[in-house]
């Protein structure tokens, strides 16, 4: 799956859902407890770069097909 993003955004990402999170079952009579065990990471970019070679008669063909 490939996700695009817009230009500038920084890729975060949630790994539990914060409105699906765990209802943990407190004894004693305490009321149950609502738990949601969140971890974002965030995933490292880089600029991606290309030199390639063209020729001199593929400018023309290039810029006015």
């Amino acid at each position: 799956m490939v996700d695009e993003l817009p230009q500038g955004e920084i890729p975060q990402y949630d790994l539990d859902i914060p409105e699906f999170g765990a209802v943990r079952i407190a004894g004693r009579g305490i009321p149950p407890i609502h738990e949601a065990n969140i971890k974002r990471i965030q995933i490292p970019t880089w600029s991606l770069s290309v030199n390639e070679v063209i020729k001199w008669e593929d400018i023309t063909i290039r810029r006015y097909p």
